[in-house]
């Protein structure tokens, strides 16, 4: 478990996988910038997903919960890991709309980024984003990821084309700012 002043992170257990977790899952607005967004899901469907995924060492999946009272807000994914190359991607989902734009993203992404960089040793996180998603890009950035690509048109979305921004952060940078 990661904690912080205001979050736990902790494994995404079965428990975590219940009505309100899917209606995340089915909701346009919650997953408007997420790959899932394609296809329904149903408690069965995410259970399955959740099995299959539970036990992957190279890609550690989070609830993101409040320290307060222990309520699921969202998950946070790393990976896969690379561990030839000591790298590893971030992902992350806010469900709870009414926890939008009061930090928690920036806080859980900070809080991993340190767990990934501390405990396992990793030399660099990134993360891809959609360029319509606004809000993910500014946590990132105030967890001091920096742009570093622009891929054009790389996903449909939308109706239309758009671009992805690769944002990354290597632990010597990591370490000059904290």
């Amino acid at each position: 478990m990661l904690r912080s002043h205001r979050l736990l992170l902790c494994a995404l257990e079965l428990s975590d996988i219940n009505s309100t977790y899917m209606g995340w899952m089915n909701d346009p607005e919650v997953n408007l910038f997420l790959e899932p967004r394609i296809l329904p899901h149903s408690l069965d469907s995410l259970r399955l997903y959740w099995e299959h995924h539970r036990d992957n060492s190279d890609s550690p999946w989070f609830a993101i919960k409040l320290a307060s009272n222990h309520a699921h807000i969202g998950n946070i994914k790393v990976g896969p890991i690379s561990w030839f190359h000591r790298r590893a991607d971030i992902g992350l989902l806010i469900g709870d709309k009414s926890c939008w734009g009061k930090g928690y993203a920036t806080e859980a992404i900070k809080l991993v980024t340190s767990w990934c960089f501390l405990e396992l040793d990793l030399c660099k996180l990134s993360c891809v984003i959609n360029s319509d998603n606004i809000g993910s890009r500014r946590a990132f950035e105030k967890s001091d990821y920096k742009l570093e690509g622009i891929f054009r048109e790389e996903w449909f979305y939308a109706g239309k084309r758009v671009d992805s921004w690769r944002m990354g952060l290597t632990r010597s940078d990591w370490n000059n700012v904290r």
